[in-house]
């Protein structure tokens, strides 16, 4: 009776430390965190790519040749000649494809970079190190921000391949503005993932100062 008292009793204070250990990994925000990081990663991951049959130039060296060979009356006032639309096409192009080429690398360092702090967050509690009131308040407010990036990630998924997709078979003068603001678009959008990554990293980064453990 007596050892299965005793066995009761060890279980529950068993029981009770875990509680008390989870409690206290919560308490800090840094699961919370991880969490969500994870789930940006998972995002950042899922991001739909540019085809790179949609950023080639031989569209644009196509619809390039047909405007040569027409006759083009402007209007009075218009902004750029049919020539300096697909010179900017092609700038943008350009530009899409390097930002394209930086986001998948950016993703790279964002996952390498999450399974680093995830390592170091393990080891600082396995120190005993805990963090200020203050650095609490901070992992709460990157969190934070962390959910409203991946958000932003969420909502951009499909913009890109689909709107670079509706264009092909329509390189055409009559969808020369179309095609001009539809790289605008896909610019816009690409550049908007590449600063969200970037500054994801920043955040880890800030994170990985947090839970530095000295070495001895």
């Amino acid at each position: 009776m007596n050892r299965i008292l005793r066995f009761i009793t060890a279980g529950a204070l068993l029981a009770i430390v875990s509680v008390a250990l989870i409690g206290c990994a919560s308490a800090d925000g840094l699961t919370r965190f991880l969490l969500v990081a994870g789930q940006n990663v998972e995002t950042a991951d899922s991001l739909d790519d540019v085809d790179t049959a949609d950023v080639s130039d031989d569209l644009v060296d196509e619809l390039a040749f047909v405007i040569s060979g027409e006759v083009m009356l402007l209007e009075e006032g218009t902004e750029l000649t049919p020539a300096e639309k697909i010179a900017e096409i092609r700038r943008l192009r350009n530009e899409i494809r390097l930002t394209h080429e930086a986001i998948v690398a950016s993703r790279e360092t964002v996952r390498s970079s999450f399974q680093n702090l995830r390592e170091d967050v393990a080891t600082f509690r396995a120190s005993g190190a805990t963090l200020t009131e203050e650095q609490r308040a901070r992992v709460i407010e990157l969190t934070d921000e962390v959910k409203q990036i991946n958000a932003a990630l969420r909502d951009s998924i499909g913009n890109c391949y689909q709107r670079m997709h509706a264009l092909r078979g329509r390189y055409n003068l009559q969808n020369v503005d179309e095609i001009l603001a539809a790289h605008h678009d896909v610019l816009d959008i690409l550049t908007a993932r590449q600063a969200h990554l970037a500054r994801i990293q920043v955040i880890f980064a800030e994170l990985d100062l947090m839970v530095a453990v000295p070495e001895a």
